[in-house]
Parts: structure tokens; sequence; C-alpha cells
């Protein structure tokens, strides 16, 4: 994992098309377990490592979905307790599909029902059902080089 979260590194530093928060600046562990609370999922450490290191941003404009410090009934972004609640609500996804970015093509998901033995959770796109990526250091690799 340490390889391929250098190797993700890199490509943020070197990419136009990535826009995240400047790295060791990103949310505090206290802002992660009240996240976890709410969602009543435990996010799975890469997932957490990029929050707290990134904070969040964007890939090629999509926003990933990440955590806001307001209260997620105030925010207007993607937040992901507020993204989760709002599909929640419409019923547009299962209570184990916890939608991490939509884009004008795809919309991508945690499957929170398959944790591997880390706690990972595989990354899979909605409309085609396809399994995209183990973990969400493996997404995000994919989604810059794509």
């Amino acid at each position: 994992m340490a390889e391929r979260k250098r190797r993700l590194a890199r490509l943020i530093e070197t990419s136009d098309n990535v826009e995240f928060g400047q790295y060791g600046q990103g949310a505090s562990d206290d802002l992660v377990r009240n996240t976890e609370n709410q969602l009543g999922i435990k996010l799975p450490p890469s997932y957490v490592w990029w929050l707290q290191n990134y904070g969040g941003g964007t890939v090629f404009g999509d926003e990933i979905f990440s955590i806001y410090e307001q209260e997620s009934d105030e925010v207007v972004g993607c937040d992901i307790v507020r993204m989760h609640r709002i599909n929640s609500e419409k019923n547009w996804f299962s209570k184990d599909q916890l939608v991490i970015c939509e884009t004008d093509e795809a919309v991508y998901y945690f499957d929170v029902s398959q944790p591997d033995q880390n706690g990972e959770f595989p990354v899979y796109e909605h409309y085609s059902g396809q399994k995209i990526a183990d973990d969400f250091i493996e997404f995000l690799i994919r989604l810059i080089e794509r």
C-alpha cells in the first residue's frame, strides 16, 4: 500500500487535472470519526488517508466526495454525509452503496458490504455495475490516469 500511496502522491503533484488540498492539511481524526458516526460506516483506511492528507478536491473537474467541516445540513457541495443522506432519502442507491464521486458519465461508489481483511471497500461504477478498483487509492490512480 505504501508504494501505491507514493505513486498516487506523484500523480497528484504532476497532473494538471487534479486539484486537491495541500498535502498534510486534511481532515482531523475527530472529523473523520464524526463522519463515520453519522454514516454508521467505518470508512476504509485508504479513503481516510486521502481525507486526512488532502481533505478533498477534484479530478478532471469532478469532485471527489469528502468531509466538509460545516454541519452537513448547511453544506452545498459534495460532503459525503450530505450526499449519502440525499441518496438514501430518494432511494437512488442501496444501503450498501456509499457514493464517492459523480461525473457526467459515471457514478462511483464503495460497496460497503464487501470489506476486505484490511477494511477496504471495492469501488464500483453504478451504471455498468463494473468493479473499478479494489480500494480508494487504486480508484484515484485509475481516475487520474484515464
